[in-house]
């Protein structure tokens, strides 16, 4: 999943250059109208937990929760 990251933790990491271009293939950089924002493509329960919170929200809209369990 592509995540937003921030450029001050990606320099520290040494993940890109001094002049912001990404040093590593996992860090995407998207410039518009002079401002940057980067990326970085991770995975694992800390990116996956989101979807599954989603899915979640979407069953209980149209399902309802029950406090019983049925």
């Amino acid at each position: 999943m592509l995540a937003a990251a921030p450029e001050a933790v990606l320099r520290e990491a040494k993940l890109i250059t001094p002049s912001g271009k990404p040093k590593s293939a996992s860090v995407v950089r998207d410039c518009r109208n002079g401002v940057c924002a980067f990326y970085q493509y991770l995975q694992g329960t800390s990116m996956a937990s989101p979807h599954a919170v989603g899915v979640a929200a979407l069953i209980v809209s149209q399902q309802g929760a029950s406090q019983d369990g049925g």
